[in-house]
């Protein structure tokens, strides 16, 4: 199972580093969310709190720019 997943993960990543460049937060924020549970399920907790705070930020970020219109 983790192999498949850890290809994934590589891909969610970059997916999310090139949502949040264009600044599509709400989805950035959605893949890193993705990234935490993939570590929460191989538990690794310190990198799964790690991508949640990510998503966090991108979450904040995208209601800063919803707010701004």
């Amino acid at each position: 199972m983790t192999k498949n997943y850890k290809k994934k993960y590589f891909e969610w990543l970059r997916s999310a580093e090139e949502a949040a460049k264009n600044r599509d937060y709400k989805t950035a924020a959605r893949l890193m969310r993705y990234i935490s549970v993939y570590f929460g399920l191989i538990n690794d907790p310190s990198k799964r709190r790690e991508f949640a705070a990510k998503a966090g930020e991108f979450y904040f970020q995208a209601a800063r720019k919803i707010e701004n219109k």
